[in-house]
This record gives structure tokens, C-alpha cells and sequence, in this order.
């Protein structure tokens, strides 16, 4: 795999997020410098604060998310520093009878250190 190639993805969906909301389980293994990008879709409210995932990565918050009245997103990012296999990404979220989808995919790398250089709203 090159540079910039999708190594996988997680994905989890309910009818009621519960807090914390996590992907279903699976399997992708993640080296030091890949990029995971993680994206809550809720139904009505933007409640989605922060992601982790079982290795311990740690995670920053693209943007404030978006707000359409009926549906909402929020995404995170987090570059590698623990290396390992991934198998579960996780969001704080309020809990409630909401429907949320969540996805995280992981793209390879070795992607800098420093922080990304645009910062999009969700549309």
C-alpha cells in the first residue's frame, strides 16, 4: 500500500447513541504516523465532544461540526502515535432514542506532525 491509501475502515449504527457510542468491532492494523479520521452523524443534536480509540491515540476535533436541523456531524482526527491493532473508535456523545452512524477510516501515512493545514466546515 502507498501513501494516502484507505487500510481500512470501521463503521457502527444504532437507533439510540448510548455515550460513549462505539464502531462495531474489527481489525486494522495502524503504524506510527497514519491518519484516523473519525465522523458522528446524529439525528437532531450535535452532542459528539471528543474520540478515542482502543489503542490510546489521542484525538482533535476538525471543527465545531454542523447543525442542518435534522442531522448533524462532527469529525475528529488523529495522527498515529500508538501502533497496534485497531479494532474499536469511539465518541463521548449524549446519550439518547437519536439515531447515529459512526465511521472511522484509517488512511496510511507517515503524515507530519504538525497540525492539519485547513480546518472545513461540514456540510
Amino acid at each position: 500500500m502507498a501513501f494516502g491509501g484507505l487500510k481500512g475502515t470501521l463503521q457502527g449504527s444504532a437507533t439510540s447513541i448510548t455515550n460513549p457510542f462505539s464502531t462495531d468491532a474489527g481489525s486494522i492494523s495502524v503504524s506510527v504516523g497514519d491518519l484516523i479520521f473519525v465522523v458522528c452523524h446524529e439525528q437532531t443534536s450535535n452532542t459528539a465532544t471528543s474520540a478515542s480509540d482502543n489503542l490510546g491515540n489521542s484525538y482533535a476535533a476538525v471543527n465545531a461540526g454542523s447543525d442542518a436541523g435534522t442531522v448533524t456531524s462532527r469529525a475528529f482526527w488523529s495522527r498515529v502515535t500508538v501502533a497496534g491493532t485497531l479494532t474499536t473508535c469511539s465518541v463521548a456523545a449524549t446519550g439518547s432514542a437519536d439515531n447515529v452512524v459512526l465511521l472511522a477510516a484509517v488512511i496510511e501515512g507517515p503524515f507530519v506532525v504538525s497540525p492539519l493545514d485547513a480546518n472545513p466546515a461540514d456540510i
